[in-house]
């Protein structure tokens, strides 16, 4: 029974910090291929801040929500709909083509990491 045990934590620990490294990548890639963004998307570099800014923006309003799941829910379902979300946001990302689609992508990437990071 202890080693079922142990080995399902080390499982679930394997899990949350995957889900993290991936949160990091989702809130720091942009700005390292910002060049190719802006030229493709045919932005201005304000507007490329505002969608590196959309992010914080989100993680401060949805941290709160974030928690309330988290709390309703259980954990084990919180960090089911955060994965859920960020999947979700990375595939809105891949099919981007304007700067509304760009900021919907990285609101929902940021909501899924609101929830997860609680």
């Amino acid at each position: 029974m202890t080693e079922n045990l142990s080995a399902s934590r080390w499982m679930v620990l394997t899990i949350i910090l995957l889900v993290q490294f991936q949160i990091q990548l989702v809130t720091f890639a942009p700005a390292a291929v910002a060049s190719p963004i802006i030229s493709n998307l045919q932005l201005t570099r304000t507007e490329f801040g505002l969608i590196m800014s959309a992010l914080n923006i989100t993680i401060v309003i949805c941290q709160v929500l974030g928690s309330v799941l988290v709390d309703r829910a259980g954990p084990r379902l919180g960090l089911f709909f955060g994965v859920a979300l960020l999947g979700i946001g990375a595939a809105v990302l891949l099919g981007v083509y304007s700067l509304r689609f760009l900021i919907v992508g990285r609101v929902l990437q940021e909501l899924a990491s609101a929830s997860v990071i609680r």
